[in-house]
């Protein structure tokens, strides 16, 4: 794929406008000029922080009962209007988005988070071919003392929405009967547990303890790279795997990083070679969002631009998508632009307010 193509497909996968986006003129401008700026590979900076308490989560409940959380999530939120203006590559983005991170946490009794997890499911079933979007709903609570109860993550895996992608992949999964998840057993959609970045780009996984992390960016990375040793062989994609995984520490998913952490895992990823810049975009929920990407090869999923948007107001991660540049074995009708896979977050914060049972 030439550089031609390349620019041609991301800009098909992107094709939001910064016009649309309502904003000042002066913020206007300055994304538009992001949009036109691909990083090089930049020195790393950063310093040394203190340390932190990271509670780990106590246990995993899975549960049906979410199903509450699917109106929501479809019907587009309200974003931060934008009230800064962000300039320069995709390392400065980052930079910005460290220095936006609170010097202090706010603390409640709970952090409660809801959100959705999306992927693109290829299905071969009778002679009909087709793709399906599979969108399960998620959310999950962490107690700041231990007192109050145990964390949880719920996958509404009974609450999961299938959609065919294109109108041919329509008519065959009418061909097909319109299966419905589990339905009549191995004749229905087989609804997989929702992976998380690191499994759909195949990159290994990180089983070390973020409390360990240096807090220092450049000390970061080999450190991130060892939790890799014993586990599994330290991936040739070292850039893809330390994008992702700081994707998935960034994630409020559970309870959320210390400050000081998230500062270095901004500044870490201002320092990879080949992230470059989205500029002013969208996310899913139609909320205005800053954009920074790595394309990567995955094995089994072709070429994947991997994309974290971040609120431009907060250093909140509000989502993690890995859009298809050119398909692979497992998603052979895929065409560029389609997402493969979407971690989106709808809320996230501190609350006082006990959860039902």
């Amino acid at each position: 794929m030439n550089g031609q193509e390349l620019h041609a497909r991301l800009a098909a996968a992107n094709p939001v406008h910064v016009a649309d986006l309502g904003d000042s003129g002066a913020t206007t401008q300055s994304a538009m000029r992001l949009q036109h700026i691909i990083s090089q590979p930049t020195s790393r900076r950063g310093r040394t922080r203190r340390g932190f308490v990271l509670p780990s989560l106590l246990g995993v409940v899975a549960t049906v009962a979410a199903a509450i959380l699917v109106p929501a999530l479809l019907t587009p939120a309200t974003g931060p209007q934008q009230t800064i203006a962000v300039s320069g590559p995709a390392h400065e983005i980052l930079f910005a988005a460290a220095e936006r991170v609170p010097k202090a946490r706010t603390t409640g009794r709970y952090w409660r988070t809801t959100g959705m997890v999306e992927q693109l499911v290829y299905r071969n079933h009778a002679g009909n071919h087709y793709l399906l979007r599979l969108s399960t709903p998620k959310d999950s609570l962490a107690p700041r003392d231990k007192r109050d109860g145990v964390s949880y993550l719920n996958f509404n895996i009974g609450g999961t929405r299938i959609r065919p992608v294109t109108a041919a992949d329509a008519a065959a999964y009418r061909r097909d009967g319109s299966p419905r998840d589990n339905e009549n057993g191995a004749i229905g959609v087989q609804v997989p547990g929702p992976p998380d970045a690191l499994e759909i780009a195949g990159t290994g996984f990180g089983e070390g303890d973020p409390r360990l992390l240096p807090t220092d960016p450049d000390r970061m990375r080999p450190a991130m790279l060892g939790w890799l040793h014993g586990h599994v062989d330290t991936p040739a994609r070292t850039n893809a795997y330390l994008f992702l995984e700081a994707a998935k520490l960034l994630d409020p998913e559970g309870m959320p990083p210390s400050p000081a952490l998230r500062v270095a895992l901004y500044r870490m990823l201002g320092g990879l070679p080949g992230v470059r810049s989205l500029g002013t975009v969208r996310d899913p929920l139609g909320r205005p969002a800053i954009g920074v990407a790595l394309t990567d090869v995955s094995a089994q999923y072709g070429t994947l631009d991997w994309q974290l948007l971040i609120s431009p107001t907060s250093d909140m991660l509000l989502a993690t998508r890995a859009v298809v540049l050119q398909h692979g074995a497992a998603n052979p009708y895929a065409t560029p632009g389609m997402v493969q896979y979407l971690n989106l977050v709808q809320s996230a914060g501190w609350t006082n307010t006990k959860p039902p049972a």
